[in-house]
């Protein structure tokens, strides 16, 4: 007997469905970004579901370092700036479990690393180890690109005035 895919997402989604949270966000901690695209290419759920913690699909793949499953999301328009009960961002999350290169990625793709959480902490004030040391280069690098940028238009400007 042949059982397609659907019927398996169908049955485990009922196994997984005790759990606080979407069902489907067992595939995103678990890293089947197949599963996630599928879900989400059906608009079988939306994007930005939560659960009972206000946490998105972003926020768990941010947990567990699943960049491919976090590609998807974006791909469907997850928010990744979106903020769970605490007002954790998932760069906040990332950081916090010291998933560098998920902190790299949300950042490459448009994470404030400035957002506060309920308690005023950035990612970089909760970051863990290597985390840390990556978020306060990119800081850094973001401070000289703002500097060069600010510079550069203090240049035309006085060019302009010169006129």
């Amino acid at each position: 007997m042949k059982i397609q895919i659907k019927e398996i997402l169908f049955i485990s989604l009922l196994v997984a469905s005790c759990h606080m949270y979407a069902p489907w966000f067992e595939y995103v901690k678990e890293g089947h970004a197949q599963a996630v695209e599928f879900m989400l290419k059906d608009k079988e759920q939306p994007v930005d579901e939560r659960d009972s913690n206000r946490r998105t699909a972003m926020h768990i793949a941010a947990q567990y370092g699943h960049i491919p499953v976090a590609r998807f999301l974006r791909k469907y328009e997850a928010d990744i700036n979106v903020k769970n009960l605490n007002k954790w961002t998932p760069l906040h999350t990332a950081a916090s479990f010291n998933r560098v290169e998920m902190v790299q990625w949300l950042v490459k793709h448009g994470a404030d690393m400035f957002s506060e959480n309920l308690h005023h902490w950035k990612p970089v004030d909760i970051a863990k180890a290597d985390a840390k040391s990556c978020l306060i280069l990119l800081m850094q690098q973001k401070k000289n690109e703002a500097e060069q940028k600010q510079r550069r238009a203090d240049v035309v400007a006085a060019a302009r005035a010169k006129e």
